[in-house]
């Protein structure tokens, strides 16, 4: 049996002879898998002994708003609607990232969703100057006197 000193694993059940339980390092935990590593059926095993836990998923993927809206940012240089939907999706993937950060997910993406958020700014800032400078011209050459 093993003390509160033993690391988390999977040691012989002391209730259930020819299986092993869960020890999280404290205490059992219900879950209970065969001697042959087999996770058993009436129990399932923690997420953290054999399988991911619930925010591995989420480490894993890192954190797609705050990719996409990268890339939509960086289309956004070339079309506006993307720069647009870039800005939405890296201020979303920002705020998850925070979010994420205080969980403590190590990787939640924060660079890429200030990178997007900052291109995507960028694209708008510079097409409506654009934009300015073609509807400046255009009345200027409107205004102009022929000669």
């Amino acid at each position: 049996m093993p003390t509160s000193s033993d690391s988390p694993g999977w040691y012989a059940d002391p209730e259930r002879a020819g299986t092993q339980r869960w020890w999280n390092g404290a205490a059992w935990s219900d879950a209970r898998r065969g001697m042959s590593g087999a996770p058993s059926r009436s129990v399932d095993a923690p997420q953290s002994a054999w399988a991911p836990d619930a925010g591995s998923a989420e480490r894993s993927s890192g954190n797609p708003p705050a990719m996409i809206g990268l890339i939509l940012g960086v289309f956004g240089l070339a079309l506006l609607p993307f720069a647009i939907a870039g800005l939405v999706l890296s201020i979303i993937g920002l705020r998850r990232a925070n979010r994420m950060v205080v969980a403590g997910t190590p990787y939640a993406s924060r660079p890429a969703a200030i990178a997007g958020l900052v291109i995507s700014l960028l694209a708008i800032v510079g097409t409506l100057l654009l934009v300015g400078l073609i509807l400046a011209l255009a009345l200027a050459g409107v205004d102009a006197p022929e000669s």
